[in-house]
């Protein structure tokens, strides 16, 4: 072999090196870089889902761990306020039209109310068990809420009263709204599936079947494509879904212990928080998704929340090690 194909091979094997080195499983289509840590001062246990306030600049996140809320100002970097007294908090929403802080508590099972300029609490509902995640319904009139042993509650705004039920028969996870064809798509690990709503009958008109893995409970919606992306423990994968026939189209293994993923319409990327303590760029190729890139985060840094307007994705990671609490703000370019 000639000298320049031996050196062609050495420049080869160094890159692949060095790619590997910086947990790079490919080139990525957009740059993400680690530009500050704000801590958490004294917040002990697992974190949970997080909300931002666009108007004020106000990131929220729900201590799970730490019965709390806690209220970082994103423009100082740093807590400002938090609210105490709250029963395993797991998921908050910020209500834009009321200009309130809705919080789910999986101890209690309330849903508590609070004015977002004062903190003051405004209004609670019992669930009686296990309030979990929240989303906000079409035309911001409604707030859904998984709570129990399968059911989405239904609160109406702004009224703040429970208006209704949509029964499933085991504990819902990580659900999405598709607002154009009147949708609801529900995780629902203990039966292995993902329930159809319709939203305007409130009740479910079809189940899938999960079968590619268990424990399936993060999920992302691309309404665009119709796409659904659903995250699952065991094994790790990502499973994207044609929403409109039911049906896997593609799966590709992702980091442990997903409890948050999110789409960027904008460049097409889905970002996975993993608490195995890696961020997982996933990215779409001719023959289905793959992993583009694997930034690694902190042990336990499950959730995170992305803000694609602003190019940033917070992920928030709990206390370890001697460090505290903190939440990584990534810049997307």
């Amino acid at each position: 072999m000639k000298k320049g194909a031996y050196l062609f091979i050495i420049i080869l094997v160094l890159f692949a090196t060095h790619s590997l080195c910086h947990g790079k499983l490919n080139t990525p289509t957009r740059k993400i870089k680690l530009i500050r840590q704000i801590e958490l001062p004294g917040v002990k246990g697992r974190l949970d889902h997080m909300a931002v306030d666009p108007k004020r600049q106000v990131l929220f996140v729900a201590a799970y761990g730490n019965n709390s809320l806690e209220i970082i100002d994103l423009r100082r970097g740093k807590v400002i306020r938090a609210i105490r007294g709250l029963d395993r908090p797991q998921d908050v929403k910020y209500i834009p039209g009321e200009d309130l802080i809705a919080v789910s508590n999986g101890g209690d099972g309330t849903l508590r109310f609070f004015k977002a300029s004062s903190l003051r609490p405004v209004k609670t509902i019992d669930f009686r068990r296990d309030a979990d995640n929240l989303r906000l319904g079409q035309s911001a009139k409604r707030l859904y809420v998984a709570y129990g042993e399968g059911a989405i509650g239904i609160v109406g705004l702004p009224g703040l009263k429970r208006i209704g039920d949509i029964w499933l028969g085991a504990h819902p996870e990580s659900f999405q709204i598709d607002r154009t064809l009147g949708r609801m798509y529900v995780n629902v690990p203990g039966k292995r599936e993902i329930a159809v709503i319709d939203m305007k009958l409130g009740k479910v008109i079809s189940r899938w079947s999960f079968t590619p893995a268990r424990d399936n409970f993060p999920m992302a919606l691309d309404e665009k494509k119709q796409r659904l992306f659903i995250g699952a423990w065991k094994p790790a994968v990502l499973v994207t879904y044609d929403a409109l026939a039911g049906t896997p189209v593609s799966r590709v293994r992702i980091s442990g212990d997903a409890d948050d993923i999110f789409l960027d319409q904008e460049s097409g990327l889905v970002f996975c928080s993993c608490g195995a303590g890696f961020l997982d760029i996933v990215a779409q190729r001719k023959r289905g998704y793959e992993v583009i890139e694997r930034v690694h985060t902190a042990p336990g840094a499950r959730t995170s929340l992305l803000i694609p307007r602003q190019h940033r994705i917070y992920v928030a990671a709990p206390a370890e090690y001697g460090r505290e609490a903190r939440v990584l703000e990534f810049k997307t370019e």
